[in-house]
């Protein structure tokens, strides 16, 4: 998955890549006044409560959260073992129901 993400963000316009980039980094280091830790090194509940926080925070860190979720969802739900899992297929498949 990591790889279609990173195509993703490759594929971005530069400008628009170098926002994510700063957001990334804000991510990194905004639990430090409450957890005295950077984001990558807190547990995943710890990382869970921080993001769900920030998620009902004013407009931008809610924003800058949909948008990391947007990226990260579009390269998973994009990627072969997720499609596989939601049991997708591309074209049509003949059903018997009728009507």
């Amino acid at each position: 998955m990591l790889g279609r993400l990173d195509v993703a963000v490759g594929d971005l316009h530069p400008q628009t890549r170098k926002l994510l980039k700063t957001g990334l980094r804000a991510l990194e280091y905004a639990p430090l006044p409450r957890y005295l830790s950077r984001f990558s090194r807190l547990s995943p509940e710890s990382r869970a409560a921080c993001v769900r926080g920030w998620e009902k925070k004013p407009y931008l860190w809610a924003a800058a959260m949909l948008s990391i979720r947007f990226q990260v969802g579009m390269a998973y739900f994009e990627s072969d073992a997720a499609r596989a899992a939601c049991g997708w297929s591309l074209g049509c498949t003949p059903s018997s129901a009728e009507n």
